[in-house]
């Protein structure tokens, strides 16, 4: 899951209209109210979590000896299609409007398909387990943004000229010399003119000797 801060006009652009848009684009976004959700709970969301057991249980309609003539079982496969395709087909239906054929698409018309000839496990599995590819892919990618974020803080906003100023990294000039006082970090590329001491490279390396 994502955050984003939109910067709008309240008397030209309602909240809603800018949500309204960006799920026309199947991006599934919803207003933030009151605290951030937790998206590092170590489960899927509670309707893909029944969907699975239910899509394990009718399984039980294809197996060999006395689950077999519980043919009733299969159609629990029908509730499992009913809570994990909903948000499928919505971002399928959103691509559709965009003239865009996209996975989701895809993944709705084998479900259909399956569903279609009477085959609900297999038209179960299909969506049960995109919905669970899809929640391990955004945990994924919000682990390697918190990563990627953690390594961002490492790095230093000012450099320390040799007159003792302190200027934003960025507005430091091509060759000019700094200076880098013990336990402080490196702020730009650069060569070393004077002086000597050991460099803490674990954010390159990940070794943690210096």
């Amino acid at each position: 899951a994502k955050t984003t801060t939109v910067t709008h006009d309240p008397t030209l652009t309602r909240p809603k209209d800018l949500v309204l848009a960006l799920n026309d684009a199947s991006l599934d976004a919803s207003l933030r109210r009151g605290a951030p959700r937790d998206l590092d709970r170590p489960l899927p969301p509670p309707h893909l979590c029944l969907a699975f057991l239910l899509w394990v249980v009718s399984m039980g309609s294809t197996a060999q000896g006395a689950l077999a003539e519980l043919g009733v079982l299969r159609y629990a496969a029908l509730a499992a299609v009913v809570l994990a395709a909903p948000k499928v087909v919505a971002k399928a239906w959103g691509a559709i409007k965009r003239r865009v054929l996209d996975v989701n698409g895809l993944t709705t018309l084998a479900c259909l398909g399956a569903v279609g000839i009477g085959e609900f496990t297999e038209a179960a599995a299909v969506v049960v387990l995109f919905g669970l590819s899809e929640w391990l892919q955004h945990k994924a990618t919000g682990k390697a943004r918190r990563a990627v974020g953690s390594i961002l803080e490492l790095r230093p906003e000012g450099a320390e000229l040799l007159s003792g100023e302190i200027l934003p990294v960025e507005d430091v000039p091509v060759g000019t010399i700094v200076a880098v006082r013990p336990g402080a970090k490196i702020p730009l590329d650069g060569v070393v003119t004077r002086g000597e001491s050991t460099l803490d490279c674990a954010a390159l390396t990940g070794e943690s000797v210096p």
